[in-house]
This record gives structure tokens, sequence and C-alpha cells, in this order.
């Protein structure tokens, strides 16, 4: 704490100097220096593609047809470099139209999906190569600064008068460029703006935060909302309309408000140690949206290290509750305010440096949306962004009549326990539509817990989650915004296990919230099988271990997943995160951390369930601990299978052991809070498989006997639920065998279930 505190002006000039860096380096790639020092033109056909527009699947198809419209056929583009990197793509491209050429960079969020990544990328490219090359007619897309660097993230304070006097000259100027053309492309131009502006903000939070729960596993997220809140691009928990009724009457230029307490009106994050930012966005003294950034802060001053344990009872045993508050008033720091904060924590300089991280973030959207007000005016600013609300809601009315059934459609689900003895806790929902109106009525679902694995769920989440459910398996270029969320009539039961009245406690709430996405499929099935897919692992399980001499509090923390499961076009995806943003812990800096050594972290075999589509393998990870301390354990689908659909059959549980250096063995609970462990002890911590899709007969024998040969699948169970015979000792297929096998199988009497929940079935019990 000895640091001074920077200003937000500081804060910005730090993070756009990181950013001028990062784009040099691209330039860099895209123009190979020579020893000496001089530029080298990219004359090498192979460090180029071409591209006309008679190749349209390489660019989005609305930049295809503005370029059409604009240009007719004498235009074509090249894809000079290209970048992939875990959160981010990046391209280089060079448009030629009517004689003319501008090249400028684009990029798009890497959500695992590498090749709509790089359209979407191509995409924002060409977008702006277009804003800077089109002629006059359509002068409403060209920037006045257009060959001009990046200007400098503005900053809001009293002695930054200067800089906002230019920006609202340059907004008076571009306002009267607005014209007829508005509704037809600056809405794109703004859309895959805001999309890059979101990517920007997510890199600024995993390259420069302290906690290795946001640098390297990611558990943080961006948002960008317009004036009232209503959500542009990105994600969040909060219902921010709600919050600013409510929390935020008098808001004023330089304002960043930071808030955590899931119990205040709107909300924030799902538990206390999800630290939200919020920076209103203003043009002079006018408001134009809101740009927030959320992380989770490694310790808030609970009983249990890391503010997380499962066995806590009341909120007010889970560490501080931070209501919306200003951090910043005017632009200046609330001193005060961030002593609070930082005296109530074990890691004092990470949850300093991490809630500076998401100010930072936020600085980093503020200066994209207001660039994007200079560039084609205020107006029509605001136009576009009403223009991307009204895009969803209009998808959103034709979407919810074909795939949501007239006639009430149930399902439920189960969680395991509590950690306290309790349990199992049932989900239930029902859903149906009236015209074209949506209903998601969670009546049923089982009272809110003893333990910590309750939620305090705003409807706005659950009508963003359903929102992006249903648009990304329909069309998954399209970012989801708010605007269709009036469309979703939500019905949370109060005092229900995701309704939990205040004081419950909510640390662990993962374990509901991870299932929510089980019970909408569990519910589409019969009205949308082909958008659905079978049960995840449906939870992000935690483990945490605290040496006896650590001195910075919390060794290790690391997030567990099972994997993706099967659906109706392709097997599920062995061992990552069902969420694209969340990591696995590096086992190198899990070894340089903590004192534990990880002997193993491997796919376990036969975990997903077997189907014309297989569901994802889980991972099992061995530690061995060289220090004595205490281990806590949060998880779940260890009683209950994560279902298998249309035949499919059911994923694995989970498992947990501890071996000691003795070798006696024993099994752990799904939960467990502060186990004593010594060095020499092992943990093996298998997570879950996900369920299979369609009747495992109908899998291609080429394609059970490549799971073999990668050990995704074992001969036993390829012979028991494929049907296909492989020799042990050269790996090829008995045919013969395999086809009267599979014959015989088939003829089998019995229907396919609709759902497998599998013989260790959750619901015999309860």
């Amino acid at each position: 704490m000895n640091k001074p505190d920077l200003s937000l002006e500081e804060l910005a000039d730090a993070n756009k100097s990181e950013f001028d860096r990062l784009f040099a380096t691209q330039m860099a790639l895209g123009t190979p220096i020579a020893a000496g020092g001089a530029a080298q033109t990219l004359t090498s056909p192979h460090l180029t593609e071409k591209v006309t527009d008679n190749a349209p699947s390489a660019v989005g198809p609305h930049i295809t047809t503005l370029l059409t419209d604009t240009y007719a056929k004498a235009w074509s583009y090249e894809i000079v470099e290209h970048n992939v990197e875990p959160g981010e793509v990046r391209v280089l491209c060079r448009l030629t139209a009517m004689g003319q050429t501008r090249m400028q960079f684009g990029t798009a969020v890497n959500d695992g999906n590498i090749g709509i990544a790089l359209q979407r990328a191509t995409d924002d490219a060409l977008a702006r190569c277009h804003a800077d090359l089109a002629p006059n007619t359509h002068a409403d897309f060209v920037s006045l600064h257009g060959h001009q660097s990046t200007p400098q993230v503005p900053g809001l304070g009293p002695t930054d008068a200067l800089r906002q006097s230019e920006h609202i000259s340059r907004v008076r100027k571009a306002n009267t460029r607005a014209g007829d053309d508005v509704e037809k492309s600056v809405p794109y131009i703004v859309e895959t703006a805001l999309r890059s502006a979101r990517g920007e903000m997510e890199i600024v939070l995993v390259r420069s935060a302290m906690s290795s729960g946001i640098r390297l596993q990611r558990d943080a997220g961006t948002m960008i909302a317009d004036a009232n809140g209503h959500l542009l691009v990105g994600h969040t928990e909060t219902d921010l309309p709600k919050m600013l009724r409510a929390s935020m009457p008098d808001l004023a230029p330089g304002d960043v408000f930071l808030h955590s307490d899931p119990y205040s009106p709107g909300g924030a994050g799902g538990h206390l140690n999800d630290w939200a930012v919020v920076t209103p966005i203003f043009l002079g003294t006018r408001l134009v949206g809101f740009s927030s950034a959320y992380g989770h802060m490694t310790d808030i001053g609970s009983e249990s290290l890391g503010s997380n344990s499962v066995t806590t009872h009341s909120i007010f045993g889970e560490g501080l509750r931070v209501p919306p508050i200003k951090l910043y008033k005017n632009g200046n720091l609330n001193h005060e305010a961030l002593a609070i904060l930082v005296s109530n924590t074990r890691a004092p300089a990470a949850n300093h440096n991490d809630l500076m991280t998401l100010v930072a973030a936020t600085k980093i959207g503020e200066a994209r949306v207001l660039e994007l007000c200079a560039r084609f005016g205020e107006q029509s600013y605001t136009r576009a962004s009403q223009i991307l609300l009204e895009q969803t809601h209009q998808v959103m009315r034709a979407i919810i009549p074909k795939y949501f059934p007239i006639e009430p459609q149930s399902f439920e689900d189960y969680v395991d326990d509590d950690g306290c003895g309790n349990g199992p806790f049932r989900l239930k929902v029902t859903i149906w539509r009236e015209e074209d109106k949506a209903y998601l009525d969670w009546t049923g679902t089982d009272a809110q817990a003893f333990g910590a694995i309750n939620l305090h769920l705003q409807e706005s989440t659950l009508q963003n989650l359903v929102g992006r459910y249903l648009l990304r398996r329909i069309d998954p270029e399209m970012e989801p915004s708010g605007g269709g969320n009036s469309l979703f009539d939500i019905t949370l039961p109060e005092g229900s296990l995701i309704k939990a009245t205040f004081p419950a406690a909510l640390g662990s709430r993962r374990h509901v919230l991870g299932r929510l996405r089980d019970l909408i499929n569990g519910a589409f099935s019969h009205s949308a099988d082909s958008l659905v897919v079978a049960a995840g692992e449906s939870n992000q399980g935690l483990l945490t271990f605290i040496p006896e001499d650590a001195t910075q509090g919390i060794a290790l923390t690391e997030t567990h997943f099972g994997a993706v499961p099967a659906r109706s076009t392709a097997d599920g995806i062995d061992g990552p995160s069902w969420e694209h943003t969340t990591k696995l812990y590096s086992v190198e800096a899990m070894e340089h951390q903590a004192p534990v050594r990880v002997d193993s972290r491997r796919c376990i075999p036969d975990s997903g369930g077997a189907g014309s589509f297989r569901g994802g393998n889980g991972v099992a990870t061995t530690y061995q601990f060289t220090a004595p301390g205490a281990l806590s354990i949060q998880d779940d689908r260890q009683t209950g299978q994560p279902w298998g659909i249309f035949g499919g059959r059911p994923g694995s549980c989970s498992e947990k052991s501890l071996t000691t250096k003795n070798g006696e063995r024993r099994t752990l609970a799904p939960k467990v809070d502060r186990l004593p462990v010594y060095s020499g002890d092992k943990l093996l911590y298998a997570g879950p498989g996900t369920g299979g899709w369609g009747d495992p007969l109908r899998r291609p024998v080429e394609a059970v006997q490549k799971d073999v040969a990668r050990g995704l699948t074992t001969i036993v169970s390829a012979k028991e639920y494929y049907g296909v015979v492989i020799d042990s000792d050269t790996g090829t297929i008995h045919v013969e065998e395999t086809e009267a096998l599979r014959r015989r199988l088939l003829g089998v009497p019995g229907k396919r279930s609709h759902f497998d929940f599998g013989k260790k079935s959750i619901r015999e019990t309860s």
C-alpha cells in the first residue's frame, strides 16, 4: 500500500500505452522489419490471401451486402495477416474498391470457435476499412480523424474540460452527417466496434490482473449498455436498469460505481466475491451509456480463507458486502472507501490491483463508445444502439413461436447436497408460450438450503441466459443484446433455491447456477430437439488448499470442469469448461505458486456417455501435497449422473478420494470444508463426464475405432455399448462379429428412453 493511488486518467493512459504496444506488435507482424530497421513490403504471395465479392462465406452477410451495394462488383479484399490468441483473434485486411485501398485491423473475441472468430474479425476489419474509404455519398461512415492514431482515453475529471470540449466539437460535426443510411450501415459498424471494444476490455482484465482467478482462469467478464442500462454486448448478472433506479440517482461525469451485494436492488454477481464496476459514459453532460466489468476477488475477509465456504449458513459469514457506492466521484478516488475495501481481505495487494484493473477495463469501453459518438454522431450512435436492441427483439419474436410449446412442458434435475448434510435438492422449470410471449415458471423448485448453495437470481439474468441459449444455436454470429428480455416472463418463487431470501448464504451458488442450463435443455427437448444438448457437468467444482505456513492467504484455488456434452450434430468435447471464457489452471503456474505437485492430469476414458454422438470425457487430476495444510472442495454430480438424451447414455459421476502417505485411501464427499492434509498425501479429483446423444448402435464403427485408438473409449465399452468388436492387439475391427453383435443388440426389445438418468439416479433417493 506504499504506492500512490493512480487517477483515472493515469490508469487509462497506462492501458492505452499497452494497447498501442500490442497494435505496434501486430503491425510488425504484418510488415516485417529488416535487420537494418527498414520496413519491408508484403510482396510474397504466400503471405496474402486475395478474396473477391464472389466468396461471401469468408465475410459476414451484412458487410458483404453493404460493400456490394456501395461498390457493386468493383471491390475485393485481402487477408494480409491474422493472429489467434486464447482470448482474441486479430485480422489485418486490405480493402480495394474503385481504385482506392485501405488497410485496417479487426478484432473479435475468441470464444473457442476459431472459424467464426476469424470471420467476425474479418468483418470488423472490413467495416473499418469501409468507414475509412467510403465516398462522399456515404460520408456518414467517414471518421473526421480516420487517418490519425487512436485518441487517448478521455478522462472525466474537472481538469479534462478541454478534451471534453474537443469530443463534443467532433460529435457536433459528425451529427450533421447522420442521414437515411444509418438504418442500413451504422448499426452493423457500431455492433462490430462494440464487440471489438468488449474484447479489448477482457484483454485488459486478463493481462493486468494479479489474482489467478482472473488472470489464469478468467473468472471475469465485461459489458457495454445503452443510456438506460440495457445490455448491448457482453455478459452481466446485474439488472442494471433496476440498480440505476434504486441506487444511482445522481450520476455525473467522472463517477465510477462499485458493488458486490447480490441482495441490493438489481443485485451484483451471484456471490460476494464477484466485484462489479460500472462507469457511466458521458458526452459532456449527456449520458450515452455504461461500461461495466466484473471479476472474482481472491478473498473478501470471511472466516474461511478465500471467503467461499460451503458450510456457511448466512451471508454475514461470507465476507464484506459492498452496496453500490461511488469509488470515484467527479474523477476523484474515494480513498476512504478504498481503505475499507483493502482492510477487509487477506490479500490487500491483489484486491487493490484487480479493482483498479476492473476500473481500467471500463475506461476502455467508455473510450470506444465516445469514439463511436465522435465518428458517427451522438444521434446516430444512439439510434444504432436502439436498432441493435430492436433487432434482437424482432428475432426473439420469431423464435419464440417456433420453439416454445403452447402446452406447458416441465423438466426437473437435482443438486446432490448443500455440504451440511441436506439434499438432494430439486430444481424444476415449466415452459410455454402465449402468442409471442414466452413463460418460464420455476415453481416446484425446492426451498432454499441451509448451506451456501443458494442463488438470489435476477429475472434479467435468466432472460439473458435463455435469449443467449436460443440465439447462439440459431445464429452463432449474432451478438445477443437485452432487446428481447421483455418477451420472457420469468417466475422465481421467493424463498426457493434460486431466489433465496436474505440473509441466506450464497457463496457456493455455482452448483445451482450451473444446473440451470441443463434444466432449460431438458424442458426444450420435447419441442425443439434440434436445439438441445445432453446434460453437461453443469457444475464448476472448486478446490482450495491452504498450507499451514501460508503468508499470502490462499496458496491454491482451482476451478474444475467436466466437459462439453454431445449435441445433435457433433460429439461432446473432452475436458474444457462449457463457459468458453474459463480455463483450467496451468500446472506449471500451480506448482510454482503452491506446495503441491501434479502427478497427472488426464482424460477419463468412458466417462462421456455413449451415443451416436459421444459425450465429452471428464478430466482427472492427481495432486500430491508437499506441505501440511487444509483442503476444501466444492463439487457436485457425485450422486446424480449427467443424463443422456434420445437414446444416449449418461456420463459418469465425479469422484474424489484422498490417499495418505501410508497408503490408506478414503472416498471424500462432494463438498468438504477445511480437511487436514499432510505432506505426501495424494488427492484424486475426477470430474464428471457428460451425456451422450442418440443410440450408440447408430455410431459409425470407424468413429468407435478411432475413439479406442485415442484412448477415449475402452475396448470393453466399445463392445458393450456400441456393439463394435475390436482386436486388443492390432486395434482392427472384427467386421463379421461386429455386424452380428449389432444386429442382435438392435433386435433386443425395449423402447429407447427420451432421457437416461443412469443406474446411479438421484431420483431414486429423492
